[in-house]
């Protein structure tokens, strides 16, 4: 009796358990590939660039502009980030996005580790829009390029879509 017990309650609830995936795994093969930056100002300057993914490195190929992106000054430059994924978290704006940890270094120097969103909706990555209210640390101060701002980098819970990643082949 005890055995039939067995196999009609606890059998089925561990093929069960065992056989079911979580929801919250993570896997960056969404976001793997080549992106294209609508028009940006990074490091005080006007560019476009193109974000190679690969399983865990970023290159940045930044092309630099005068004006709003009409013309090239001929001035390039490249940079190349590791980084990490964690789980997926539901948006503000109900989609959902993968939590990406990326470090930040300056001339080979470890700065920090930048926490993130992104997010592939219809075929275009979003990152998310960093939150002035969570996360920041008044009193430790973080040099980017030419600018000194207060640290903050809690993790984003929204998603940018003013700034749109077109997928690239």
């Amino acid at each position: 009796m005890r055995t039939s017990i067995y196999l009609v309650l606890v059998l089925p609830m561990m093929l069960f358990v065992g056989c079911s995936g979580s929801s919250s795994e993570s896997s960056n093969k969404e976001v793997v590939g080549v992106w294209l930056s609508p028009c940006v100002i990074t490091g005080g300057r006007i560019a476009l660039y193109t974000m190679t993914v690969s399983e865990n490195e970023i290159v940045y190929d930044y092309v630099y502009y005068s004006g709003e992106c009409e013309e090239e000054t001929g001035l390039t430059s490249t940079e190349i980030k590791s980084y990490r994924t964690g789980q997926y978290i539901l948006t503000e704006s109900g989609n959902s996005a993968l939590e990406i940890d990326i470090d930040i270094y300056s001339d080979g120097e470890f700065l920090y580790t930048k926490k993130d969103i992104v997010s592939v909706i219809n075929g275009v990555l979003y990152f998310g829009i960093p939150s002035e209210l969570d996360g920041c640390d008044e009193t430790e101060l973080v040099s980017l390029g030419p600018t000194v701002r207060e640290f903050c980098n809690g993790r984003p819970f929204k998603l940018d879509f003013d700034s749109p990643f077109n997928y690239r082949i």
